[in-house]
């Protein structure tokens, strides 16, 4: 599962990178910035992932 997050969150920083390379302008910025959102998004899903993993081998 944390092998899946780490790819799709660095798929995103790929894209949100080479958008902000290409394009210039305040789509650039507002893409830019929402890339941070989307990270702790991620992290977020991941840290629940993994704890719903760990509490469904405790019981």
């Amino acid at each position: 599962i944390s092998l899946l997050m780490w790819a799709i969150g660095m798929a995103l920083s790929l894209t949100m990178a080479s958008a902000s390379m290409l394009w210039a302008g305040l789509i650039a910025l507002i893409l830019h910035q929402s890339y941070h959102l989307v990270r702790t998004v991620m992290k977020v899903w991941t840290v629940a992932s993994q704890y719903e993993v760990w509490h469904s081998k405790q019981t």
